[in-house]
């Protein structure tokens, strides 16, 4: 069974190899996901309660971490929050408007606030 961080790892690669394969939609999204499920493995390894399902809504993750990452600094979780909230932004972008065109410049933001988030949670 796949782990949090074993999820984070493999989206963090794929996000990679995706945009250098042009794919700059799939980037971001992958890009989201693997922060999305390294940010939601340090949670739970930090022992904090999520809901039934195991993890948290995408909506609320960046507050999540702001409330209950005490472990980082004010200034890291308010870092991690804001990358968080701005590839979610993204990534809807890129999964629900097929009409809105997602640019290489998108797709090469989105690493890097994937990696900041990465950083930031020690991953």
């Amino acid at each position: 069974m796949a782990r949090w961080d074993d999820l984070a790892s493999e989206g963090y690669t794929v996000a990679d190899r995706l945009f250098d394969m042009g794919y700059w939609r799939s980037c971001v999204n992958r890009a989201y996901f693997a922060a999305y499920a390294r940010t939601t493995g340090v949670l739970l390894e930090a022992g904090v309660s999520l809901p039934a399902r195991g993890n948290p809504t995408h909506e609320r993750l960046p507050m999540t971490v702001q409330h209950n990452l005490v472990s980082l600094s004010p200034a890291a979780r308010a870092r991690v929050a804001a990358a968080l909230g701005r590839l979610y932004r993204l990534r809807i972008v890129a999964d629900y408007g097929p009409h809105r065109r997602v640019e290489r410049a998108s797709a090469r933001g989105a690493l890097g606030l994937m990696a900041q988030v990465f950083r930031e949670l020690g991953g």
